[in-house]
């Protein structure tokens, strides 16, 4: 499956697809981490301290891998998204909030914006999964 860089909307069918193959996903991890519950010979503890260790590094990727699957790495459009402190929440360059919102839009998120009176700097939160925690984007000062 290829959701690409173009800056097409994405049609309902392929974010569907895209929902699909999240939940069987998901259902395998929760099936491996039972059966790993289950294996007496796995130190899940040390997997944890293992995997915080390790989280330091994730955002930085899932940053660019939530700009690619929105399509705005562009040379014209390139937001760079960086992780901001937790799964959901990002930071962008400053004047990067038009590519950034269009792109949410066209994955049929709800958008939510908000203007911080002082600074002038915009949060942008998106609901993608009804029900599911938003995902927030905050612009940096610097771009």
């Amino acid at each position: 499956m290829e959701l690409g860089n173009s800056q097409e909307a994405l049609s309902q069918e392929k974010v569907k697809d895209v929902n699909e193959k999240a939940k069987i996903f998901d259902d395998e991890v929760k099936k491996i981490l039972a059966e790993a519950k289950a294996d007496k010979s796995i130190d899940i503890e040390k997997i944890r301290e293992d995997l915080k260790k390790a989280g330091k590094l994730a955002p930085e990727g899932t940053s660019e891998l939530l700009a690619r699957e929105l399509g705005i790495l562009s040379t014209e459009e390139d937001v760079r998204l960086r992780g901001a402190g937790g799964s959901r929440m990002f930071s962008y360059r400053w004047g990067g909030n038009k590519p950034l919102v269009r792109a949410i839009e066209d994955l049929g998120a709800r958008v939510k914006r908000a203007e911080d009176p002082i600074t002038g700097l915009r949060t942008v939160t998106a609901e993608v999964v009804q029900g599911e925690p938003p995902v927030i984007f905050q612009e940096r000062a610097e771009l």
